[in-house]
């Protein structure tokens, strides 16, 4: 399990932040590298007391990326990221809220992962609008090398936080094992409440 505590802050604090919070049990740094740049996470990433993963958050980045009139594209961004030291990065959403579609999110990923000289890979993360009806989808997409976060999918199941954790696991375990969401075992009651909650379609 990883426990990623957010270290964002101004650039001269943000060493600090980092010592705190894995003196205090974190097993995770989280830093958004857009408001921070670039050089935050490359400080980081080449600290060798900093021995946990870096979890890159880049929220804002649509400042820059959405419209096609001007900006870089988020494979850039990627790029950018994985040569200053992410171990994992944003890589939008599959079927999810933001503004990208499947085939950027695919093309970022890829960014992160395929082989480049001797820069190691960025674990891409899906998320934004996630929830264990969209775990399937998420794995014929990007494979099984990915990261994806529950926000709203976990906290917003309606028999609670437990619950939503819960069916989110048993829809890792369907898609990691090959089973179809539509063929959902009975006994995995939460994932059954989560079908009826956000694709009813495949309710039996």
């Amino acid at each position: 399990t990883l426990y990623a505590v957010n270290v964002t802050d101004e650039v001269a604090n943000i060493m600090g932040n980092a010592e705190s919070a894995i003196s205090n049990g974190a097993t995770c740094l989280m830093i958004n590298v857009i408001v921070t740049g670039f050089s935050a996470l490359r400080m980081l990433a080449e600290d060798q007391s900093i021995k946990v993963p870096i979890h890159c958050h880049r929220d804002m980045f649509a400042a820059f990326a959405r419209s096609p009139a001007h900006g870089i594209s988020s494979q850039v961004v990627s790029k950018l990221a994985r040569l200053c030291g992410a171990d994992h990065l944003h890589a939008g959403s599959i079927d999810g809220k933001l503004f990208e579609d499947n085939d950027t999110v695919i093309k970022s990923s890829e960014t992160m992962r395929r082989q480049w000289g001797e820069i190691k890979p960025t674990l891409p993360v899906s998320s934004g609008g996630q929830n264990p009806c969209t775990v399937e989808h998420n794995f014929e997409l990007l494979g099984n090398d990915f990261l994806i976060l529950a926000g709203s999918g976990i906290f917003g199941h309606k028999d609670g936080a437990t619950s939503g954790a819960k069916a989110m696991r048993q829809a890792l375990n369907l898609a990691i094992s090959g089973t179809a969401l539509k063929d959902c075992p009975v006994g995995d009651k939460e994932l059954k409440t989560a079908i009826r909650q956000w694709q009813p379609s495949l309710d039996k």
